[in-house]
């Protein structure tokens, strides 16, 4: 249901948290030179296809959080069953950032880097808490009109 705002405010986050898969999250500088980018899916050189650590448990969980995504919002019927999966997808954002963080501060460690910087998508899950919040606070709102309306009856 597209005109309820927290339909709004789940799709929001669906998108910001799929571009994560697209895009970099943080790059580390290596002492030979070379730049290591981190993606969702692992950590690759810039300028080859060759990976240097996969990072499967992170795309597990930004794959399962999408999934929750969709399958929230496709849930305007049951709208407790959706501020649940809600709030245990703003539960796995911020697993997912103690992942990444985890990842980034692992290869940082191992390759011996001079230098690291975080992309724009590394903040994605934290704007994806707040859309996701400001989405529960919607359907709470939705419930107590609706529960308001079954007292008049």
């Amino acid at each position: 249901m597209l005109q309820r705002i927290q339909t709004v405010y789940l799709i929001l986050a669906t998108i910001l948290i799929s571009v994560m898969h697209l895009f970099p999250i943080a790059g580390i500088l290596s002492e030979t030179g070379d730049i290591i980018v981190f993606r969702s899916f692992g950590f690759y050189y810039e300028n080859s296809a060759e990976s240097l650590m996969p990072a499967l448990p992170c795309l597990l969980l930004i794959t399962i959080i999408i999934l929750l995504y969709l399958i929230a919002i496709f849930l305007y019927k049951n709208r407790i069953l959706q501020s649940r999966i809600c709030w245990l997808n703003i539960l796995l954002l911020i697993g997912s950032l103690g992942l990444m963080a985890y990842y980034i501060i692992h290869v940082h460690r191992l390759t011996g880097a001079t230098g690291m910087t975080t992309k724009i998508t590394a903040i994605f899950p934290l704007i994806a808490i707040v859309l996701t919040w400001l989405a529960i606070r919607g359907i709470l709102k939705d419930e107590v009109l609706v529960r308001s309306a079954d007292k008049i009856r």
